[in-house]
């Protein structure tokens, strides 16, 4: 009776089971921004600072003494010249003086000569040692008279102190009215035709650039790479252009850069394109960009996608996230340059997420969605043969793969809709 009475409820209970319901389980996922890889020439540009100096910069010094009595009105700080224009005067009534009495010597060293050379004849002493020694001595006398007008000449010639070059007055340190001395400083002034930018690079940096190279008795190698300048003046942000044209003497001992030098052409004229550029003034502080080296199958991304120092994320053709370690050839500012471990049309995750594993899925961006099937279409196709694989995700406004089961209230997820044959979906898929 009891084995009975236990059958009965086993049998009841199988009968009468409650139903499982089945539940579909959202499966969420993180939504990612990508960006399709293209290998390419690039050109790497290089960063850095330095101070505009002007390639030609001298001290003006007086080399006679006396007393300035005229200034140009130029001669003053900033003020403009052009080659030979006459800057300052110094009363040159001392060596005119000086120049009566020397073309004084020169005539009687003149007279000398012929009365000599009268005697000598009269004597018939021509072709003797003695007659020939008086007449080389009256020469010498003549040489050494002209020698003292030369140099008087030459001494009034620079009281007018000219300017060598067109250029600019830096600072002035006379004025008229001041007795000066040979070997006074009375002006620093510099050439507007070049100016000059030392710029300090890294190593690293060294061998992205172009440097001309020059030997012992040789002349210089190649073209050094072009460089843009910016100041700002005003509010306002204005460009030169330039040119790598060498380096400096050596490596600086503390920093362990090397400097370039860079030449600017014409940094006092009129630019049509920025009309209201002003002059390239020594001592401005300019921040300056250098062409770079060009680099073949260089792939160039945001600097940002680089994940713990050498990694990126990719998206393969089934939606799985998939880390790569990647050669970097350079980190540029905003960008970074990648030689290896990329190939060209891969997809580059550019979102940055709390938890990356490689291999998990992950959802796409529609804006990148469009672009990423197109481009791993035909892939599928031939990887798959006979199974046509279309995993998508549903998004919240209804779009994508799914929108049409969401507008029917159907739960999200991944759908998988499969071609017969049908073959069960794998763990790696």
């Amino acid at each position: 009776m009891i084995l009975g009475v236990a059958g009965v409820a086993i049998a009841a209970l199988t009968v009468f089971k409650p139903e499982v319901e089945k539940v579909v389980v959202d499966e969420k996922l993180p939504a990612v921004t990508v960006l399709r890889a293209v290998q390419e020439m690039a050109t790497i540009p290089v960063y850095t600072r330095g101070v505009i100096k002007f390639a030609t910069e001298i001290f003006l010094v007086a080399e006679v003494q006396g007393r300035i009595e005229d200034v140009s009105a130029n001669f003053a700080s900033g003020g403009s010249f052009k080659k030979d224009e006459v800057l300052l005067r110094i009363d040159p009534i001392s060596y005119e003086l000086d120049l009566t009495n020397a073309e004084a010597k020169v005539a009687t060293a003149k007279l000398n000569v012929e009365r000599v050379r009268a005697d000598v004849k009269g004597n018939k002493q021509s072709k003797t040692k003695i007659g020939k020694a008086r007449i080389e001595e009256a020469y010498a006398q003549l040489s050494a008279a002209k020698a003292g007008l030369t140099r008087v000449r030459l001494l009034l010639d620079r009281t007018e102190i000219r300017a060598p070059f067109d250029g600019r007055i830096r600072e002035t340190t006379v004025d008229v009215g001041q007795y000066i001395t040979p070997g006074i400083q009375v002006a620093r002034v510099y050439a507007t035709d070049v100016a000059e930018i030392s710029l300090p690079l890294s190593n690293r940096q060294q061998s992205l650039v172009q440097i001309p190279i020059q030997y012992d008795g040789e002349e210089m190698q190649g073209h050094g790479s072009a460089v843009m300048l910016k100041v700002e003046s005003g509010g306002e942000e204005y460009y030169w252009p330039g040119e790598v044209v060498r380096t400096e003497g050596g490596i600086n001992e503390l920093t362990r850069m090397i400097y370039l030098v860079a030449a600017i052409e014409a940094p006092y004229a009129r630019d049509v394109n920025q009309p209201h550029r002003p002059p390239l003034l020594p001592g401005d502080f300019a921040e300056v960009e250098i062409e770079g080296r060009q680099f073949s199958n260089v792939v160039v991304l945001p600097r940002d996608v680089i994940r713990n120092g050498n990694q990126v994320w990719t998206v393969t053709n089934n939606h799985r996230l998939k880390v790569k370690d990647v050669e970097v050839l350079h980190r540029g500012r905003d960008q970074v340059y990648i030689s290896d471990g990329i190939e060209d049309g891969e997809f580059v995750v550019l979102t940055k997420l709390d938890v990356a594993v490689d291999g998990m899925r992950v959802q796409l961006a529609d804006n990148d969605l469009a672009e990423y099937s197109a481009a791993f279409e035909s892939e599928v196709s031939r990887e798959t043969n006979t199974h046509l694989l279309e995993s998508g995700t549903a998004y919240a406004d209804g779009s994508g793969p799914l929108g049409g089961a969401l507008r029917n209230g159907a739960s999200t997820g991944i759908v998988i809709e499969e071609a017969e044959p049908p073959a069960p979906l794998s763990e790696n898929d």
